[in-house]
């Protein structure tokens, strides 16, 4: 007497590896905690264009905390705008890489 067993489709089971793949990655998103950036770089001076990078990301998570009355100071209001409109030029050709007179 053969005993059968169910076979699982490979559609399957890959549905079922995207749905646990979702939700572990759900799960690491949402329970993130702001956590200041630091790293520990070892080796000759290839870490400090990335500590420069952290030391200023960090300067911008500190921008959260500033006072928004600044605002509504006379000396701020009285600040005057001096932008410039930019003006529509023509456009170049369609295919600049076409040869001169073709369209």
């Amino acid at each position: 007497m053969k005993i059968k067993v169910p076979t699982i489709s490979k559609n399957k089971i890959l549905l079922i590896a995207l749905v646990i793949v979702a939700a572990v990655g759900l799960y690491f998103f949402t329970s993130r905690e702001d956590v200041p950036l630091t790293t520990s770089v070892t080796g000759s001076g290839a870490g400090t264009i990335g500590q420069e990078l952290i030391v200023e990301l960090n300067r911008l998570k500190a921008l959260r905390s500033i006072k928004r009355d600044i605002f509504l100071d006379n000396a701020f209001i009285s600040l005057k705008d001096f932008t410039q409109e930019v003006v529509a030029q023509p456009l170049g050709r369609n295919n600049p890489f076409a040869p001169i007179g073709s369209n």
